[in-house]
Parts: structure tokens; sequence; C-alpha cells
């Protein structure tokens, strides 16, 4: 295994895929825009140091400047998504959240028709529903493929792919090899 391009790759890998989520982006300007101006006044106080009679102290806007470093860096860590499937199995990385769930444990794949809104959004987040856990890692306007599981903490993964053919045909054809191959 070696690190390029900020994800996994695996020897035996089959089919690989980049999604960007736009939102994040987005919010990521924003949130580097804002920490701009927070250290900007930052500056302006190193300039003109802060009297006992004003009301900010200098302390809470270093503060603030460290909290929007901080969320700054974490949006801008959940704007992609990596999808990865290889003769181990399926391996996904969303910002700080990642998973391996073994080729054994899959047993069978199918393409997703419900509504997004039935499970909570877009985003990474896990859900219940009567037969148990259900781990959703959704990217807007993309289709989504249910992938069933057995053996693993959760039932299902429901996914975003730009190709749901593609991972729904490597996902068939492969789950529940028990010889090490996915």
């Amino acid at each position: 295994m070696s690190k390029v391009d900020n994800r996994l790759l695996y020897a035996s890998e089959i089919y690989s895929e980049e999604l960007r989520f736009k939102v994040m982006e987005i919010m990521a300007i924003i949130e580097a825009a804002v920490g701009l101006a927070v250290v900007s006044l930052l500056g302006y106080f190193a300039i003109n140091p802060p009297t006992p009679e004003d009301r900010v102290p200098y302390w809470l806007v270093m503060l603030m400047a460290i909290t929007m470093f901080c969320v700054t860096l974490l949006v801008y860590n959940m704007r992609k998504m990596f999808i990865s499937l290889s003769d181990e199995g399926i391996f996904i990385r969303f910002g700080y959240f990642k998973r391996f769930f073994p080729g054994l444990d899959v047993e069978s794949a199918e393409i997703n028709g419900r509504n997004r809104d039935f499970y909570g959004g877009d985003g990474v987040r896990m859900t219940r529903d009567k037969k148990g856990r259900i781990l959703v890692c959704i990217i807007p306007q993309t289709p989504t493929v249910s992938i069933n599981l057995v053996n693993s903490k959760y039932r299902k993964l429901v996914i975003s792919t730009k190709y749901p053919h593609e991972v729904l045909l490597i996902a068939s054809k492969h789950a529940g090899k028990n010889y090490g191959s996915f």
C-alpha cells in the first residue's frame, strides 16, 4: 500500500472514484474569508493594543482566530469523498471519516431508488431502520448504490457514485468471496 494524492491505493484496486462536495468547498472559502477578517483584527490590535476600557479583550480575538482556523481545516477536509473497490474490499474516505469493509462482508448490491431525504439528506451519517444500522455517505446530485453487508456492525452501506452501474457490477460480481478477493 502506498499513499498517493492523499488517498490509499491498493495493489489490487479495481475501481476508484473521487467525488467533490461543492457545498463544503464554498463553506471552506467563506470560513477562510471570515478567518482572514479575524486575523486582520488581530493585526489591528497588534498596532493599537486594547486598553482596559475596550469591550473586546485581545485574548478573545485570538481564541476566535484559532477556532476559525480549526473550523476551516475541518470543513476543507470534508470537501471530497474517495471510494475504492479492490480485491480486499471497499474503502471509503470522507474528510476524517475512514472505513474499510472486507469483501467477505458484502452480500449483495443494488442501485438505490430511495430519496436521499429518507436517509437524512447529504453527508455522512449513521441511520437506523427496523432491521439495523445503515451507514450513509451521500454527495448531492449523484446517484446512490446500496451495498448489503453481513458480519458487520452496519447492515447496509449507501454511497454516492458517478457511475452506479459500474460499482454495482463490481460489487455484485465479487460479493461474498471468501478466498481473499472482493
